[in-house]
């Protein structure tokens, strides 16, 4: 939704009552209209830095959610290279319709510090179920590679 400038060339309130004139009280609502509709992020965004393991499931910290639409961000980059390979992929999970399902990105395996990926995901979710996030890390030496993975969640 596009929000037209403020009609600033208009008197914003009527003298004789104090109010804000019609083309004020037009704009106002369709200013609290236009920011109502964002998305609102949940909870605290997850940043975590110097990887060097997979992460376990683990639930993002979020409130309780109240079912419905809700967006996953997420941004995942290789930090410090493994001397011949690594990989590294994210995973989220959540329940819809009382079943637990799951969304995976594409391994990153470029195995250089220009090595990025960040995607989003919309899900359906029941109300109060957990979400999750997990990553899945292999590096040829072990342990050797470090990524930075970072992530939010938005009610939609």
């Amino acid at each position: 939704m596009t929000l037209d400038p403020p009609p600033t060339i208009a008197p914003a309130v009527v003298p004789q009552t104090g109010s804000f004139t019609a083309d004020w009280t037009r704009w106002l609502l369709a200013l609290f209209g236009t920011v109502s509709a964002q998305p609102t992020v949940l909870g605290t965004r997850v940043n975590l830095t110097k990887q060097g393991a997979s992460i376990p499931s683990t639930a993002f910290p979020v409130p309780a959610l109240i079912g419905g639409l809700v967006r996953v961000s997420w941004y995942l980059r290789i930090t410090k290279v493994a001397t011949t390979s690594s990989s590294v992929n994210v995973t989220i999970g959540y329940t819809e319709s009382s079943l637990a399902l799951s969304i995976s990105s594409t391994p990153v395996t470029g195995n250089s510090l220009t090595s990025v990926q960040s995607g989003s995901a919309l899900l359906m979710t029941d109300q109060a179920s957990a979400l999750t996030y997990q990553t899945t890390y292999v590096s040829n030496a072990a342990g050797e590679m470090q990524y930075r993975f970072a992530a939010c969640v938005e009610q939609v």
